[in-house]
């Protein structure tokens, strides 16, 4: 009975002995690993980690050290794994600092797309630390994207409050505002961004959209100059000047910029080459300049056949396309194309008194050479316009034409367009005494004066 006794009093001695060695080398290990991480020796401290972990599965400060091993090594993916061990047990002790934890966590489950996970985190620590303006501003962006954007703008107002100086929050908020329309807060939240940080490209961006849509067009393209300065901004900014100084009509400036996107195609995806290409047709449309915009046309119709009405305007300009002619009525200069237009009316048989170039066209008084013969027949003017014009000639400009009639008391007209007319043109002039002409003729007679 005593050596029994003596027995189980030495093996709960030896147990006690190892409990108090392993209780006192334990944190040493633990002391140790931390040294290996501060060390840069990460490869060691994985392998030191995970044989520890093998004897010790619940173990939080072991699973955090390992996840920061893991982390600092470039595989994140392998630490959120441990990361989450640690949350699920949940006692945040000795080495672990519970805030520097959770930013951490959080930060890993952002970049995996793990937002609802994410959004829990920064929720804890806007409690933890209710003075911290980034926890609230990321709570902001998170519950945006879960498309929430009331919740979204008062924890960005919160974070403003707390720190006024956070662009990113300002940022945002201005972003949600500009989504919205509510143009003159987005102008000032995205002014106090780039107040805060100059080099925000970004909110330079979004300041140039407000003023180009609000036609302040100068102050557009200043700040458009200074987001193309990141290499991110830079395609997007220049096609946003050239489209603000089209606008403006500065077409030149406008032509300068779209070709420069051309220019830089290696730098631009397919889409925003497709756009320079558009507005860079338009601008030559504009000018007349038809076989450019053409060349435009068929370059976008190659890459996108559905690209807006790139397929129209070549339909539209397929004469243009085939008869050398048009082509030439069209993109000869003013003097030229003046000169044409009286040769198509004295074909026609009549002769000019009067020619004057307008806006995208001309204006000729004639009589009709026959009415002289008659010598107790008053000799009747005929008012004629040519126009070589984009767009279909509408009502306006027929009720127009019938004004200029009246004021030169002429009571015969001719409306000659290299488009079309549109049905509410046709039908004002139903009843009145003008006739028109359209492409498919003036193309017949150009064929015949140019014989």
């Amino acid at each position: 009975m005593y050596i029994v006794i003596i027995s189980i009093v030495g093996i709960a001695a030896i147990l006690f002995i190892i409990l108090l060695l392993k209780s006192f080398l334990f944190p040493r290990k633990i002391l140790t690993l931390n040294n290996l991480i501060k060390n840069g020796k990460y490869q060691s401290a994985i392998k030191i980690g995970k044989q520890l972990i093998s004897k010790d599965q619940t173990n939080p400060e072991l699973h955090y050290l390992l996840a920061q091993a893991y982390n600092l090594s470039g595989k994140p993916e392998i630490a959120l794994m441990e990361y989450n061990k640690v949350n699920q047990i949940g006692n945040f002790t000795g080495i672990i600092n519970e805030q520097v934890f959770r930013k951490t966590i959080a930060g890993l489950f952002m970049q995996f797309n793990q937002d609802e996970e994410a959004l829990k985190e920064y929720l804890l620590l806007t409690k933890k630390d209710p003075y911290n303006s980034d926890y609230q501003y990321l709570v902001g962006t998170l519950l945006e994207k879960r498309g929430k954007p009331e919740s979204a703008i008062g924890h960005y107002q919160k974070a403003i409050e707390l720190d006024k100086r956070n662009d990113k929050a300002h940022f945002f908020l201005g972003k949600l505002y500009y989504n919205t329309q509510k143009l003159p807060q987005a102008k000032a939240e995205m002014e106090e961004a780039v107040k805060y940080n100059p080099d925000n490209s970004q909110a330079h961006f979004f300041i140039g959209k407000i003023n180009k849509d609000s036609h302040n067009f100068t102050a557009a393209i200043t700040a458009f100059e200074k987001a193309q300065k990141d290499p991110e901004q830079k395609i997007k900014s220049i096609i946003e000047k050239g489209v603000c100084s089209m606008m403006s009509g500065k077409n030149d400036m406008a032509i300068a910029e779209f070709e420069r996107i051309i220019r830089l195609s290696k730098e631009a995806t397919d889409n925003e080459v497709i756009h320079a290409r558009y507005f860079l047709a338009t601008c030559f449309e504009k000018e007349r300049k038809i076989i450019n915009a053409i060349e435009q046309w068929e370059a976008i119709n190659a890459k996108k056949p559905n690209f807006k009405d790139v397929q129209q305007k070549l339909v539209q300009y397929q004469d243009i396309r085939t008869e050398d002619v048009m082509k030439d009525f069209l993109i000869e200069g003013n003097e030229k194309f003046l000169e044409m237009c009286i040769k198509i009316i004295d074909a026609k048989g009549f002769t000019q008194q009067e020619s004057r170039l307008i806006k995208n066209g001309c204006q000729i008084v004639a009589v009709d050479k026959g009415s002289g013969k008659w010598r107790n027949i008053k000799v009747q003017s005929v008012l004629i316009n040519f126009f070589r014009i984009p767009e279909p000639v509408d009502e306006p400009f027929m009720r127009t034409f019938i004004e200029e009639m009246k004021k030169l008391n002429i009571i015969k007209g001719i409306v000659y367009s290299t488009s079309d007319f549109t049905r509410k043109a046709l039908t004002f002039i139903e009843n009145r005494p003008v006739d028109i002409v359209k492409k498919e003729q003036i193309i017949e007679e150009l064929k015949k004066i140019s014989h």
